[in-house]
């Protein structure tokens, strides 16, 4: 599972999702984020399961 989240990170920094101009004038909020829920959590297990199972069909 490790090496496989590995290859999608390296995938991923090579990819441009934001650029150093559009974050100009962006702040941080003073607050600190509400903890996620656990439909979120579990949300966020079927869809890394969901990459890995992909990942290991088209290996």
């Amino acid at each position: 599972m490790g090496s496989v989240l590995i290859d999608v990170n390296e995938e991923w920094m090579d990819m441009n999702f934001i650029d150093a101009a559009s974050l100009r004038g962006v702040e941080r909020s003073a607050r600190e984020p509400e903890p996620p829920t656990p439909e979120l959590l579990e949300r966020a297990r079927l869809i890394v399961v969901g990459a890995i199972e992909e990942r290991r069909r088209a290996a």
